[in-house]
């Protein structure tokens, strides 16, 4: 059975979205290392802050694609 364009669509975003999650995980690892030490980088857990925020602020605008679509979010991986 051939998979329609709306199909193919959710399940592109549904990958998106994973693939965000996992980045914004590898950010948390990121700011905790840069964050731990006698001289933090404060500069730098800033701006890995800000990334993550942006890649907080895609998942949940495809989270809504995808809930206006109508079609279940895989749970979270982190």
């Amino acid at each position: 059975m051939k998979k329609t364009p709306v199909q193919r669509n959710v399940r592109t975003l549904s990958d998106q979205t994973q693939l965000l999650k996992q980045h914004r995980h590898r950010l948390d690892q990121l700011i905790t290392f840069a964050s731990v030490g006698k001289t933090p980088d404060l500069t730098l857990v800033q701006r890995l802050k800000k990334r993550r925020e942006d890649v907080k602020t895609k998942i949940l605008n495809l989270e809504g694609v995808l809930r206006t679509i109508g079609k279940p979010i895989r749970p979270s991986a982190a």
